[in-house]
């Protein structure tokens, strides 16, 4: 009698348990969740991309080295921009005698203080970066004046140009 008891006990708890379905361990679901989580955002975090502004087409390369977030000259088919404001038009700068452009060096320099006025000392450091993102059919002979400018500016050691990066082997 005992034992055809044990028998009923077992087998209602197979009935309970198949209705149910299987059992769900969460704890470790929410690890896996969680790893997961944390392996997309460090993986995303470190990806890097400097967006050109509209009407700039950036030249192509195989560098492999990030742009960081830095002072920007842009360069379009009609003008020359520190940041968002245009310091003065390609034409302008055409027409330009000497190495150097004068307007932009004194951008250059106002933009820094400016950095400097408010307090920003983080940003403003012993030597400054410039990133140039120029279009890619302006001429090398400006854009040589524009590195110049840039480089001989006093506090602005550092300069680069952005390009858009590509894996493969020929150029587009």
């Amino acid at each position: 009698m005992a034992l055809s008891q044990s028998i009923r006990v077992r087998a209602r708890k197979r009935r309970v348990t198949s209705k149910g379905g299987i059992p769900i361990n969460l704890v470790s679901m929410i690890d896996v969740l969680t790893t997961l989580v944390f392996f997309l955002l460090v993986t995303t975090a470190s990806v890097q991309t400097l967006a050109p502004p509209r009407g700039v087409t950036l030249p192509n390369s195989k560098s492999a080295l990030l742009p960081r977030d830095v002072t920007e000259v842009v360069v379009t088919p009609t003008d020359i921009r520190l940041g968002e404001q245009s310091v003065l038009s390609v034409e302008t700068a055409t027409q330009e005698k000497g190495a150097v452009l004068p307007q932009l060096g004194a951008a250059l320099q106002a933009s820094r203080s400016e950095r400097a006025k408010h307090g920003d000392v983080a940003s403003v450091s012993a030597t400054d970066e410039v990133n140039i993102l120029a279009d890619k059919t302006i001429p090398f002979w400006l854009l040589r004046k524009i590195i110049a400018t840039c480089s001989t500016s006093p506090g602005f050691a550092h300069v680069s140009l952005a390009v858009t990066h590509t894996d493969s082997g020929a150029f587009k």
